[in-house]
């Protein structure tokens, strides 16, 4: 169903303020708009009466509930029946940009500069001014001589929405992580607060443009995949996955789908019936604590720009977990970055050397097998997504580790509890 409003009755109808209009991070993509460039465009089109063409698309909560009730799953229905509890009406499932431009710009706190037509169709020129301050015919065509268009969607699960914003965003070429993230589930909820949570931290591994496209929550979905041991294998979505165990070493993105989809019908991660133990996510968010404050103290990448090489933070991650397996504690962050970057370094400068001898070896005598690159730690060093390949360095990497435990500012929590 589609109906049109000028801009008080869209205000009045879809208030974010008292929680009634929602976007849910689920199926939207992060706010990319600049008031001031594209928010304006949105504005100026708008006061030219040509927005009615792009309509914002909402999902109306009551209807889609009555809907659930009969047609749809019990977990449908509770996911409905908690929005309304909790006062939502609407879900914005296309149009967050828009809508927010509206919004600030309705509540005084976009000011605007251009050229403008006001209900009399009159031309009028203003810089930098908000709605409020506008000559009063101007104001009018802004408020109710505007023509926002809606259309709603009133019978759709939560399997449908996915698709639909999937789908609506087609021709945008929505990521893998993105379509990922469209998951109404405790896991998507719990990757986004975790991402949130260590937001700083992760700014050291990726730029802004690659965390605008979810780098954030992939490397969280990677960091779980890596760290957690064991699942509820016989659980899972409607019974598909009964009776499976899981295995997701590797970070493909085929394998970062199945992580989500087995999660998808447990609106909460501390559902008992969840297929992520509660344990297993206790001891994940242990060490993703651990793993990001040395992120924060080390001071050998001091920009918060993506200078921080993946190479050491699977260096870092591997080494705490084992670690934190071992009840050993870091009593400088940054001193044991350094000593695992001299490490790791070290490392990869003598596999470095060893290749290219077995290399000009063969090169002097063909009978001489070549040397596989993917068997020497500098190339391991560089190949993440592998657990077979992340396995083999940390191997390697562990056998050093144990060789300077001092340096690494390490030591037993044991002996601490001891002494005290």
């Amino acid at each position: 169903m589609f109906k049109n409003f000028n801009l008080e009755e869209f205000m009045k109808t879809f208030n974010a303020d008292d929680n009634t209009t929602v976007s849910p991070p689920e199926v939207q993509r992060r706010l990319a708009w600049d008031p001031r460039k594209q928010g304006q465009c949105y504005l100026n089109t708008m006061n030219r009466n040509g927005i009615w063409c792009s309509p914002i698309i909402m999902v109306d909560v009551r209807k889609c509930l009555d809907h659930c009730k009969v047609h749809e799953t019990a977990v449908d229905v509770e996911w409905y029946q908690k929005l309304l509890e909790d006062g939502t009406l609407y879900l914005i499932l296309d149009g967050q940009n828009r809508t927010g431009t509206l919004e600030k710009f309705y509540n005084n706190e976009l000011a605007i500069t251009g050229n403008w037509l006001d209900q009399d169709e009159e031309p009028v020129e203003r810089i930098n001014v908000f709605l409020k301050d506008m000559p009063q015919r101007l104001q009018d065509r802004f408020r109710t001589g505007s023509n926002i268009t809606v259309a709603y969607i009133e019978n759709a699960s939560r399997m449908q929405l996915r698709q639909e914003f999937i789908d609506y965003n087609s021709g945008l070429a929505l990521n893998r992580m993105e379509k990922r993230d469209c998951s109404f589930s405790g896991i998507g909820h719990w990757v986004r607060d975790q991402s949130k949570q260590h937001k700083e931290q992760i700014q050291r591994l990726f730029n802004k443009n690659k965390i605008n496209r979810m780098a954030d929550l992939e490397w969280i979905i990677h960091m779980a995949m890596h760290l957690m041991r064991s699942y509820e294998s016989n659980l899972g979505r409607s019974g598909k996955y009964n009776g499976r165990k899981y295995n997701f070493a590797d970070l493909t993105d085929h394998n970062m789908d199945e992580w989500y989809n087995i999660g998808f019908d447990y609106l909460s991660i501390n559902d008992p019936s969840s297929p992520y133990p509660h344990a297993e996510m206790a001891r994940l968010e242990k060490i993703l604590g651990i793993v990001h404050t040395i992120f924060e103290k080390q001071k050998k990448y001091l920009t918060r720009s993506g200078a921080l090489p993946l190479q050491m933070a699977w260096a870092t991650v591997m080494t705490v977990e084992w670690l934190y397996d071992h009840d050993y504690m870091i009593r400088d962050e940054s001193a044991f970055f350094d000593k695992l970057y001299s490490i790791d370094k070290a490392l990869c400068g003598k596999a470095e050397v060893s290749f290219g001898n077995e290399m000009q070896k063969h090169a002097q005598n063909n009978s001489y097998p070549e040397p596989s690159k993917s068997q020497y730690y500098h190339y391991q060093a560089n190949v993440h997504k592998s657990g077979l390949t992340r396995q083999k360095r940390f191997d390697k990497l562990l056998v050093e580790v144990k060789k300077n435990l001092n340096s690494l500012t390490l030591r037993k929590k044991w002996n601490l509890d001891k002494a005290a």
